[in-house]
C-alpha cells in the first residue's frame, strides 16, 4: 500500500515538473487533472483503512509537492514585477519633474525681479505719506521739508515726496510769517530772518514778508509794549534801538509810539531809580543829567525827580560833614562847594545849618595851614586869605590871626 501511495505522488510530482519546465505547449490540464483525480480517488478507496497511519506522511508528502510547484511562479512574477517597474518608475519622475523644475525656477526669478519694484513702489509711497502729514501739521520750507523726510528716508525719495506735493513756497512763506505772528510778536526783519533759519530763499523771504497778511503798524505797537513790560527805556531808545533795529518803517514806529499802551511818566520814574539803583548817592543835578536826550517830556522828568527813591536833603548833608572833616572850610565856602557839586539851593541850606562844625576853629584851621606855606606873611595878608579866599566872616578871620600870633 505504502508503495502504491509513493508511486502516486512521485507521478503527481512528475506532472508538474513537466508542466513548469514546458513553456510553448499548455499542458494537457483535461488528461492530467482527470489522472490526478482518479489516482488520488483510487488510493482513498483503497487506503480508507490506514488513513490514520499514514495521515502524517500524505501531508508532509502533499506540502513539499505544493511548495515545489509554487516557487517558480513567485520568482518569475517579481522579476517580470521589477522589470516591469523599473523602467516606469525613473521614466516618470524624470518627465514629470522637468517642467515642474523650470517652471518653479521661472516663478522663482519673476518674484526675485519683482521684488526691488515692489519694495522701491512702497518706499516712495511711504514717503509721499510722510511728506504729506508733515506739510498738514506744520511749516516747512521746501529744503526743510526735504531734510524731515529724509530723517526716515532716502534722501533721492525725500526729493521725489516733497515735489510730488507741488507746492507754491512763496505762498508758502507767507502763509508761514502770518502763523509766526499769530503766535508771537515779530517785526519785519524778525520774521524775514525767521524764513531763512526754515529754509526759504530770499526771494521766498521777501515775497512772504511783502505779501502775508499782517498788520505791520499793529506789530509795531506790541514790540513796543512788550519791550517797555519787561525792560525800562527812555522814548528815544525804543523808537532808534528798539523799533528801527526791528526793520520797523518810519511811519510803523510812529504808529507805535503814538498808540503803543505805555505809561511814560512811569517810566520816567523807573528810568531814575534804575540809574540811582546804581549810582546813589548822586545829587540832584547828576540824575537831571541823565535825563538829557532821553525824550521824556519836562513833567515826565519832574515827575521822577520828585518821586524817584532819593534822600536829596540827606546826601547833602553827608557830603557836607565829610568835606567839614577833612578840610577847614567856612559856611560859606561849604554851601558853594556843595552847589558846585550839583546840590539844589534848598538841599544846601538844610545841609550847612545841620552839619557838625566849629567855624571859629576851622578858620584857625585854615590859618595855620596858610602859615605853614608863608609863614612870613603879615596879619593883612592872613587875614585877607581867611575872609577872601576861604570866605570865614571878619570876626572869624581876626579870631585866627589872633590865635596864630598875626
Amino acid at each position: 500500500m505504502k508503495k502504491k501511495i509513493v508511486l502516486c505522488i512521485l507521478t503527481m510530482l512528475a506532472l508538474l515538473l513537466c508542466a513548469c519546465t514546458k513553456d510553448t505547449k499548455k499542458p494537457d490540464t483535461d488528461s492530467s487533472g482527470k489522472f490526478v483525480t482518479e489516482a488520488a480517488e483510487s488510493s482513498k478507496a483503497q487506503n480508507q483503512n490506514s488513513q490514520t497511519e499514514s495521515g502524517t506522511e500524505t501531508e508532509s508528502s502533499k506540502q513539499s509537492v505544493s511548495t515545489a510547484g509554487k516557487e517558480p511562479s513567485k520568482t518569475e512574477e517579481s522579476s517580470k514585477l521589477e522589470e516591469s517597474s523599473k523602467p516606469a518608475e525613473s521614466s516618470k519622475p524624470e518627465e514629470s519633474s522637468k517642467p515642474e523644475e523650470s517652471s518653479k525656477a521661472e516663478e522663482s526669478s519673476k518674484a526675485e525681479s519683482s521684488k526691488p519694484e515692489e519694495s522701491s513702489a512702497s518706499e516712495e509711497d511711504a514717503a509721499l505719506a510722510r511728506a504729506k502729514y508733515l506739510y498738514q501739521n506744520s511749516y516747512y520750507s521746501r529744503d526743510g521739508l526735504i531734510d524731515a523726510v529724509a530723517e526716515d528716508y532716502s534722501y533721492d525719495e525725500a526729493v521725489k515726496a516733497v515735489d510730488a506735493l507741488n507746492v507754491d513756497w512763496d505762498e508758502e512763506a507767507a502763509s508761514y510769517v502770518g502763523y509766526l505772528t499769530e503766535n508771537d510778536t515779530y517785526s519785519r526783519d524778525m520774521a524775514w530772518n525767521q524764513l531763512y533759519y526754515a529754509g526759504f530763499t530770499e526771494d521766498q523771504c521777501d515775497y512772504g514778508i511783502a505779501n502775508a497778511k499782517v498788520d505791520w503798524e499793529q506789530e509795531a505797537v506790541e514790540v513796543a509794549e512788550q519791550h517797555m513790560e519787561n525792560s525800562v527805556a527812555s522814548p528815544n531808545y525804543l523808537r532808534d534801538n528798539v523799533l528801527y533795529g526791528h526793520g520797523f518803517t518810519e511811519t510803523e514806529i510812529d504808529y507805535a509810539m503814538a498808540h503803543a499802551n505805555i505809561d511814560w511818566y512811569d517810566a520816567a520814574l523807573q528810568y531814575a531809580n534804575q540809574y540811582l539803583a546804581n549810582w546813589a548817592p548822586v545829587t540832584r543835578y547828576d540824575l537831571k543829567m541823565q535825563f538829557m536826550d532821553t525824550g521824556f517830556s519836562d513833567d515826565e522828568i519832574s515827575y521822577a525827580m520828585d518821586y524817584c527813591d532819593a534822600d536829596f536833603y540827606n546826601w547833602c548833608l553827608d557830603r557836607a560833614q565829610e568835606l567839614v572833616n577833612n578840610i577847614g572850610i567856612s559856611a560859606d565856602y561849604l554851601a558853594y562847594a556843595l552847589e558846585m557839586e550839583g546840590y539844589y539851593f534848598e538841599e544846601v541850606v538844610y545841609a550847612v545849618a545841620n552839619v557838625t562844625a566849629d567855624w571859629d576853629q576851622e578858620a584857625v584851621e585854615n590859618a595855620y595851614d596858610y602859615l605853614d606855606m608863608y609863614p612870613e606873611c603879615s596879619h593883612e595878608e592872613l587875614y585877607n586869605y581867611l575872609t577872601g579866599d576861604q570866605m570865614f566872616t571878619a570876626y572869624q578871620a581876626n579870631n585866627a590871626c589872633s590865635v596864630v600870633g598875626k
